[in-house]
C-alpha cells in the first residue's frame, strides 16, 4: 500500500481496514477495502473509497449536487424514482474521478488507462442496476427483519435509517 496515500486517510481522520468488500463507513471513519483483490485493484478500490469521502465531505455542495441522494433519506419513497438511482450512478463516477485526481495529487503511480478500465467495471454493475425496472421491487417487499444485500450495503452506505440516532446523524450531517 503507498505510504502517501495511507497518511492521506489518518490525516482525515480514518482508519484502513481490510475485509469482504469496499466500502466507506463515514460513521466509523473506517474504509475496507477487500483484502482478496489483487494490488493493484485494491489500491483504485481504496482511492475510488477516498472519493466518496472527499465528495461528500462538502455538505453544502453534496446537497446541490445530489439532492435526491439527500431527499431520498427521508423519504424512502423517492429512493425508488429513476432521478435517485442517477444521482446514485452520478456520485459513484465523481468518486471515481476523485479518486484518480487524489492519486495525482498524491504523485501515486498509477496507469490512468487501467484505472478508468477498473473504474468502468464496477460502474458497469451500477448502470445495469440503474437501468432495472424490477429493483425497486426487491427493495419494497423484503420480508420485515430480513435484508437483501442491496438493502444491507445502502444501510453500510447511510442510505437508509434504520433508527432514530442514525436518521439524527444524518439530519445533522446534511440538513443542519
Amino acid at each position: 500500500m503507498d505510504k502517501r496515500l495511507l497518511k492521506w486517510i489518518k490525516g482525515k481522520g480514518y482508519f484502513l481496514e481490510e475485509g469482504s468488500e469496499c466500502f466507506y463507513d463515514p460513521n466509523k471513519k473506517i474504509i475496507y477495502t477487500n483484502k482478496r483483490l489483487k494490488s493493484k485493484n485494491k489500491l483504485y478500490s481504496i482511492l475510488h473509497e477516498c472519493g466518496h469521502l472527499l465528495v461528500q465531505q462538502n455538505t453544502f455542495s453534496y446537497e446541490k449536487r445530489y439532492k435526491s441522494q439527500v431527499e431520498g433519506l427521508f423519504d424512502k419513497r423517492k429512493c425508488r424514482s429513476l432521478r435517485w438511482r442517477i444521482d446514485f450512478l452520478k456520485e459513484e463516477y465523481d468518486a471515481w474521478d476523485r479518486g484518480y485526481r487524489l492519486a495525482k495529487r498524491l504523485k501515486i503511480p498509477i496507469s490512468r488507462e487501467r484505472y478508468y478500465d477498473y473504474a468502468s467495471k464496477c460502474l458497469a454493475t451500477y448502470c445495469r442496476w440503474v437501468t432495472d425496472k424490477e429493483w425497486h421491487k426487491e427493495y419494497n417487499q423484503t420480508p420485515k427483519g430480513k435484508m437483501n444485500n442491496t438493502i444491507s450495503d445502502w444501510k453500510r452506505k447511510g442510505l437508509i435509517c434504520e433508527n432514530r440516532d442514525e436518521y439524527e446523524y444524518i439530519y445533522d450531517r446534511w440538513l443542519n
